[in-house]
C-alpha cells in the first residue's frame, strides 16, 4: 500500500469518527428539548399534513404503487427501470424492518404516548 493510499485511510477513518461522534453528541444534546416540544404541541399547524403523509407514506401503500409500476415497467419491457424500483421496494422492506427491529429493541415509544406496557 502506497504512503498516500495509508493516509486516506486514515483521513477516512478520522472523518468517520468525527461525524459517529458529533451524531451521538447531539442525540444526548438534543433529545430531551426535542421531546419536550413535541409534548408541547410544536407544530399542531402541520398536523393534517403528517397525517396525510403517515397514512399514504406507510408500508402497504408505498409498496402497492411500487408493485404496479415494477409491473408496468416488465409489460413494456423496461428493464433498466424495473431494476431500479425492485432496488428501491427491497431498500424499503429492509428500512423497514430495520427500523422495527430498532423500535422493539430499545423500548423507546412515541413521544404523545402516556401509558405503554412493554
Amino acid at each position: 500500500m502506497t504512503k498516500q493510499a495509508v493516509s486516506g485511510w486514515r483521513w477516512t477513518l478520522a472523518l468517520w469518527s468525527l461525524a459517529l461522534v458529533l451524531t451521538a453528541a447531539g442525540l444526548v444534546w438534543y433529545d430531551q428539548p426535542v421531546l419536550e416540544a413535541v409534548r408541547e404541541g410544536f407544530g399542531k399547524s402541520c398536523k393534517g399534513l403528517a397525517r396525510f403523509f403517515s397514512r399514504y407514506g406507510d408500508f402497504p401503500w408505498l409498496l402497492g404503487g411500487g408493485l404496479v409500476g415494477l409491473l408496468f415497467c416488465l409489460i413494456t419491457k423496461r428493464r433498466e427501470w424495473a431494476r431500479i424500483l425492485t432496488a428501491m421496494l427491497v431498500a424499503g422492506i429492509v428500512a423497514g424492518l430495520v427500523s422495527n427491529l430498532i423500535k422493539l429493541g430499545t423500548g423507546r415509544v412515541r413521544p404523545r404516548v402516556d401509558h405503554v406496557e412493554h
